[in-house]
């Protein structure tokens, strides 16, 4: 009996890996084709192009050299703009659409590696990341960072290839040469993640859990070495950034001198985590909200009264909350009628709450299940030091809901993890979400 469950446990498993991977290639080469065609068609400068193109000249022209990274203009670090300047000399030709180009290569890239070390290397947790790549297809953000000069594209790959080879690392019975080695390469691309995108420190906090893990199972001599030295080539190029720019941030976007009215630096901000944890919440919810309400319709109270609290608490302060995105564009239909955009933003965030507390209660009851899996457990903790670490987050940039998609690998790891299922009921609200993408992508094709 016990064996016919663990065949029949495993051909479903099986067929739900087929299924993730499918879907993920499909939203892939759909996305690759609206993004060629958008180049094709849109030769001008859009969204955050104009100013993301200056660095990449920059680095195309001189290198990588100490002058250009102590002039360089925009808040992310330099790694991203190096990966686009490769490409655009590399290429040879128009300087925006090559470095359009580099930034669709380093999503090509990810999924690739992805697929491969899924399938060769037998991961352990492969159906989790070919359900991460599934997720990262349908953010409504994706396209435009696969079609335009922005720096996510590479920073995501460095930073999903660096939690790979930890989650790896942590889930090994042994430590070989090829696991340490593999650590030590996830180690430099968590650092190089770092430089590309800052935000990406929140991997970096999760180190200390290798040594956990490896303390959980077998905490021999070899695995504390490899851990340390992942953690020193995940330190260097860090390290090597804030030597030159005295920080984490460019010297020009401190001083503002980089925009007229945009600054970014290390400081104090307490209701940044609370933005940043709102649409967290509210990107899980096409995620989840399905297989939650299948998995167990709350009917206590107590649940529905936290959800009417907190959407009445958020269409009270929703103006400090709601930043420029696809959640502010839906909220100004409601501005036709009276108070009608305070109603409909009430209504969103008490579905997303009742719908956390749903997802986060089925959590709680497969926590055993979950705890055992590195990938999970790395996943859980990059997402809460991404919401945690907007405390440091100083400066007047807005928290644009475009950098939830730095998490999207790591919401689809947990998301997929609590709910495996994948069927129709839950891909319609994904498709939905490809939808908005595709929508936000192709409106530059009628305004600038």
């Amino acid at each position: 009996m016990v064996e016919t469950t663990a065949v029949l446990g495993s051909a479903e498993q099986a067929e739900r890996l087929k299924r993730y991977l499918a879907f993920a290639l499909l939203l892939l080469a759909l996305n690759t084709v609206s993004s060629l065609l958008f180049m094709a068609k849109i030769t001008r400068p859009v969204f955050d192009d104009q100013y993301n193109i200056v660095d990449v000249k920059r680095y195309a022209a001189e290198g990588l050299t100490l002058d250009a990274v102590k002039t360089h203009v925009n808040p992310p670090g330099p790694t991203s703009f190096v990966w686009m300047a490769e490409a655009v000399r590399a290429l040879g030709g128009d300087a925006l659409r090559d470095a359009r180009l580099g930034a669709l290569a380093s999503w090509l890239v990810l999924a690739l590696c992805i697929v491969v070390a899924g399938y060769k290397l037998r991961l352990h947790s492969t159906e989790l990341w070919f359900a991460a790549l599934l997720v990262t297809m349908t953010f409504p953000h994706a396209p435009m960072a696969m079609a335009t000069v922005l720096t996510e594209g590479p920073a995501a790959m460095f930073a999903v290839l660096g939690a790979i080879a930890w989650a790896e690392f942590m889930a090994a019975e042994t430590v070989t040469g090829k696991t340490v080695a593999a650590v030590i390469v996830g180690g430099l691309c968590v650092g190089l993640a770092v430089t590309s995108r800052q935000y990406y420190l929140a991997l970096l906090a999760c180190w200390p859990i290798l040594l956990l893990y490896r303390w959980r199972s077998k905490l021999t001599g070899s695995a504390v070495t490899a851990a340390f030295l992942s953690l020193a080539a995940a330190v260097v190029p860090i390290l090597c950034l804030v030597l030159v720019w005295h920080g984490l941030s460019s010297p020009n976007i401190v001083a503002g001198v980089s925009y007229t009215k945009w600054s970014s630096k290390v400081g104090v901000n307490l209701i940044r985590p609370l933005i940043a944890a709102f649409y967290v919440g509210l990107y899980f919810l096409p995620l989840t909200i399905s297989e939650a309400v299948r998995d167990r319709l709350a009917t206590r109270k107590q649940v529905w009264a936290l959800a009417v609290v907190g959407g009445i608490a958020m269409a009270l302060v929703g103006a400090g909350f709601v930043q420029p995105g696809p959640l502010r564009t839906l909220l100004r239909f409601g501005d036709r009628f009276p108070h009608g955009a305070n109603i409909l933003l009430a209504v969103v965030a008490a579905i997303t709450i009742y719908n956390f507390t749903l997802f986060a209660d089925s959590a709680w009851e497969r926590r055993g299940e979950l705890i055992r899996n590195p990938a999970v457990v790395l996943s859980i903790l990059v997402i809460v030091f991404f919401i945690l670490e907007q405390v440091g987050v100083g400066g007047n940039i807005p928290f644009y809901d475009l950098y939830v998609l730095q998490i999207a690998p790591f919401l689809g790891v947990v998301a997929f993890a609590v709910y495996p299922r994948l069927k129709m009921s839950r891909m319609i609200p994904l498709a939905l979400l490809w939808v908005v993408g595709q929508v936000t992508l192709w409106r530059y094709l009628f305004r600038t």
